[in-house]
């Protein structure tokens, strides 16, 4: 529980200045027409007001408790809202109170609004605030949160406010294919044969009987029909053990409503929730400012919360999801990766690189490693729109902006090309299909 007691100075609001400008050129005319009793009683009448006022806000704001009991966030198709749950203690009212909380500009519902105001109910008790704010992948800190204390005429003001940061997690949406899509994909891709590997083995050839060979392998049809002891052979998929690598440095939190990073964190669940129910091994490795972070191998689907729990901790840099930086190295990541591809079957690449050519570098130097442990690689690039525009000006701003990011990710795809990677570059939703597909085209079989 968060109590909030440290009191800020009363001070004035825009309204006491604007008045008090108003006022001292009321007092100068007075004055200048010779009504200076007047002007003298205009001004003692202020400044009782004023003191009323303070002494109003004095009062309020000492006699004010406020705690906060629980924060939550509530997702529902595409929209969060952010739930505080407080204890509010008042005497003799709460008329003139409100609560306001600091929103970090990749929360904002609106560009220009970064702080969220309500006004509290006339009486004590228990209150739950409901903030709405946009849905945004990652671990965010917001606050603080603070009540505000004004009088009647909304003169003067007094803050009180919580020193400690508020920290809420969203987690990324689950937007995969549904399933009659995924065994459309399979079907159409090479060596996919069965949703869960080692049952349903289908036919592959017959043989002639060896000594060993199991007697229910046996094709008896053939066998009565040559006369000597045939056995069958059947194909089985070996599952896939994929670790996905999601690149969450900071040029890839731009962009909105939706961030590169939380294109690429939304294809990782995708990607994840289908090799499980395929029956794969799967590692979620995110590359971001606090370093390399690891989710441990997951092997059932029953552990896809994990992942999402994951991908819901990295935290939101210090920056508005308008603002391009440059791509920062993986660094670590690179190391890690080259230590841990003896023991997997495919790295999952999911990363923007903006034109760097330090990251087409690093994509390089992996792919090298890769292919001297033999294993895959595939870069997943999300083409995106990036930026949505509420009016004509708006995006008569950002499709320049727009127009940058695109092409030098166009000519980035292709440099990528050209070191013989496998890349995919489309939207999100495409993108998934074709990972999809190429995973599959990397299953193996093998013959029993």
């Amino acid at each position: 529980m968060l109590v909030l007691r440290v009191k800020l100075p009363i001070e004035g609001t825009r309204r006491l200045y604007t008045t008090l400008y108003l006022l001292l050129l009321l007092l100068a005319v007075l004055a200048l027409m010779g009504y200076g009793f007047i002007a003298i009683g205009v001004a003692s009448y202020f400044l009782v007001v004023v003191a009323l006022c303070y002494s109003y806000v004095a009062l309020t704001s000492s006699s004010t408790t406020c705690s906060l009991t629980d924060i939550s966030v509530d997702l529902d198709r595409g929209k969060a809202t952010l739930k505080a749950e407080l204890e509010l203690g008042c005497r003799p009212t709460c008329y003139g109170l409100k609560v306001m909380l600091d929103l970090p500009s990749q929360l904002a519902v609106e560009a220009s609004t970064y702080r969220a105001k309500v006004t509290l109910p006339e009486s004590s008790g228990k209150l739950t605030l409901s903030i709405p704010i946009a849905r945004r992948t990652g671990l965010h800190v917001v606050g603080p949160l603070m009540v505000v204390a004004v009088d009647p005429l909304g003169l003067l003001r007094r803050v009180t406010y919580v020193r400690e940061t508020l920290v809420i997690k969203i987690p990324p949406e689950i937007a995969v294919a549904p399933l009659a899509k995924w065994y459309g994909i399979m079907r159409a891709s090479s060596g996919a044969r069965t949703l869960t590997p080692g049952q349903g083995l289908e036919y592959h050839s017959t043989r002639d009987y060896e000594p060993g060979d199991e007697l229910r392998t046996v094709d008896w049809k053939a066998t009565a029909r040559i006369g000597k002891l045939f056995v069958k052979t059947f194909e089985v998929e070996t599952p896939i053990k994929a670790l996905l690598l999601v690149d969450a440095l900071p040029h890839m939190f731009v962009g909105s409503p939706k961030s590169l990073f939380e294109h690429c964190a939304e294809l990782a669940v995708a990607l994840a929730t289908y090799l499980l129910k395929r029956g794969d091994t799967v590692e979620v490795v995110v590359v971001s400012e606090d370093g390399v972070k690891r989710s441990g191998e997951l092997r059932s689907i029953t552990k896809l919360s994990n992942v999402l729990e994951f991908l819901a901790s990295v935290r939101w840099p210090k920056m508005s999801p308008y603002t391009m930086v440059e791509p920062k190295p993986m660094g670590r990541a690179i190391e890690m990766l080259r230590n841990s591809l003896a023991s997997v079957s495919v790295v999952v690449v999911l990363t923007s690189t903006l034109g760097s050519s330090t990251r087409l570098r690093e994509l390089e130097l992996l792919s090298s490693y890769s292919r001297s442990r033999g294993t895959d690689l595939l870069v997943v690039v999300p083409i995106a729109s990036f930026f949505s525009a509420r009016s004509s000006l708006e995006d008569a701003l950002y499709k320049v902006l727009r127009f940058g990011i695109i092409s030098r990710e166009i000519h980035a795809v292709e440099a990528i090309r050209k070191l013989n990677l496998k890349v995919i570059a489309l939207t999100p939703s495409k993108a998934l299909e074709r990972a999809i597909a190429e995973l599959e085209k990397l299953r193996k079989v093998k013959v029993l």
